[in-house]
């Protein structure tokens, strides 16, 4: 068991986009208020909540006076600001505070200069009925990952989601767009049953798929923990 700070701390990635659902904002928070003697900013290409202040840590985007949430700036815009840094921290996806998701055409929105994807994804609706309640863009995810409303979501649906491969076909998955380095974090896991679930999944998904990741890991970034699965 590692400490998540440190661990993705040491792959010395300066621009870092995080996507998926279950955890996007969680993360990006603890790595900027862990971060120390470096410029960091948050920030976001879609739109996220507005982070509280921490001390050190930048954040910028358009407020959207109506939402309450921190929206983009444009893109050319916002490449410009962040060489006057030494860690950015991107929330390049929404899930409307839903555990799974499918993606439309438009998104995730990840720079093309991104160093580094995180694609982060929870495991606790493994077994739960497959409804709007848990899915954002349920018919979407439908046609990812084969699930019918109401089927009890199985390892092989999430394992389709992450990988976009579904019975021969070929969907949106978690890092359609992702750039840089690309790190599946599976989040939230908080005992031994997840873990081994995560080692599940991760064996599901097809070996030219796991080829392109630079590793697969899980733990809780409630608890500042991760275990390994594949480096």
């Amino acid at each position: 068991m590692r400490n998540l700070c440190d661990y993705f701390y040491k792959l010395e990635k300066r621009v870092i986009t995080v996507i998926g659902s279950g955890g996007k904002t969680s993360l990006i928070l603890r790595l900027a208020e862990q971060t120390r003697g470096k410029k960091v900013l948050v920030t976001t290409t879609t739109r996220m909540y507005i982070p509280k202040e921490m001390k050190g840590v930048c954040i910028t985007g358009k407020v959207n006076e109506e939402s309450g949430k921190l929206e983009s700036l444009p893109l050319n815009e916002l490449k410009e600001t962040v060489s006057s840094f030494d860690l950015v921290l991107i929330e390049g996806d929404g899930s409307r505070e839903l555990p799974l998701k499918a993606w439309a055409e438009q998104e995730p929105v990840v720079p093309p200069w991104t160093d580094l994807s995180i694609g982060i994804i929870p495991l606790w609706p493994l077994g739960m009925a497959a409804s709007g309640r848990l899915i954002h863009r349920l018919p979407l995810f439908s046609d990812l990952t084969g699930i019918r409303e109401g089927e009890a979501i199985k390892p092989e649906h999430i394992a389709a989601a992450i990988s976009g491969l579904h019975a021969g076909k070929t969907g949106k998955g978690l890092f359609a767009a992702a750039a840089g380095r690309k790190i599946l974090f599976f989040n939230q896991l908080e005992d031994k049953a997840a873990l081994r679930k995560a080692g599940e999944i991760a064996g599901l998904l097809p070996a030219e798929f796991r080829s392109g990741l630079h590793s697969i890991v899980a733990g809780s970034v409630k608890k500042n923990r991760l275990d390994i699965l594949r480096e």
